[in-house]
């Protein structure tokens, strides 16, 4: 799996699938059939963690969390989030990033790896409609980097 964006990161622009306001349908019509449109790609997989366990990650010793994770519904797909640096008031937290980015890798990787949309937790019916909560779980998804969608092909090189 390849490392999150930092600048995604920075300007809170990762996308997320929140899985528990997704079915697998959707997830293929709004994250998937997009991104596999472009030449020479196809889907290798997908990563799940759940939000309290990005949320717990704290930068350095501190207590202030590393990452928030923003509901962003788009039209036709309200399971769209966004995951972020969080924004701390001491500036001496920040340099902590780059060791909290590996550890958001790592609770992807000790998570879930799913090698088919069928078999990630989403909700079951399009008739269940719940609001997001923390304790939800995301699938990432990233329409350029793709840390947790493995693309491969000439246009988009395998992600490890």
């Amino acid at each position: 799996m390849k490392d999150f964006s930092k600048s995604q990161l920075k300007s809170g622009t990762l996308s997320v699938c929140r899985a528990a306001h997704c079915t697998a349908v959707e997830a293929q019509e709004c994250i998937l059939d997009p991104l596999l449109s472009k030449p020479d790609r196809k889907f290798e997989g997908a990563v799940w963690a759940r939000c309290e366990s990005i949320r717990g990650i704290k930068l350095g010793s501190s207590e202030v969390g590393a990452f928030c994770v923003h509901d962003d519904a788009l039209e036709n797909y309200a399971a769209h989030a966004h995951l972020a640096f969080s924004s701390p008031e001491d500036e001496k937290l920040r340099n902590e990033r780059e060791a909290a980015r590996g550890n958001l890798k790592e609770i992807f990787l000790n998570g879930s790896i799913f090698g088919s949309l069928s078999d990630c937790p989403f909700r079951s019916t399009i008739d269940m409609v719940a609001p997001p909560s923390s304790l939800e779980p995301p699938i990432a998804v990233n329409s350029e980097e793709m840390p947790s969608i493995k693309l491969s092909g000439s246009a988009a090189p395998e992600k490890t």
